[in-house]
């Protein structure tokens, strides 16, 4: 959905869809960034256990994809600082509209769906 959403700033005719546009993705930045970080360090943590203590050495690489998938959740501000941007300056400070929106695209969604079955 991101990704489609993306591509409005492409596609965008007036500065308003475009303000739309780039509001809609700041509300999923800090979202995306969070599930996609810490499932990656996730999964590459599970990995590791697979070579057991092998896991730690260079030999393997795992150990590369340990400290990369790390690091990445703290580029850009850690999850915890992302969480709160998103709390604090993308729900508080504009009134909940982007949750708002959001939600009422996923009760639209579910409720089309519900009809439909």
């Amino acid at each position: 959905h991101a990704a489609m959403v993306s591509d409005g700033r492409m596609t965008a005719t007036t500065q308003a869809e475009l303000d739309s546009v780039e509001d809609e993705l700041g509300f999923f930045t800090p979202i995306l960034k969070a599930f996609l970080t810490e499932h990656g360090q996730e999964a590459s943590n599970l990995g590791m256990q697979c070579f057991g203590g092998h896991g730690y050495i260079r030999e393997w690489g795992m150990e590369q994809n340990v400290r990369d998938t790390r690091i990445s959740t703290m580029y850009e501000g850690t999850t915890g600082i992302q969480a709160l941007d998103l709390l604090g300056r993308k729900i508080i400070l504009q009134g909940g509209k982007g949750l708002r929106d959001f939600m009422g695209r996923i009760f639209s969604y579910s409720k089309d769906k519900l009809i439909d079955e």
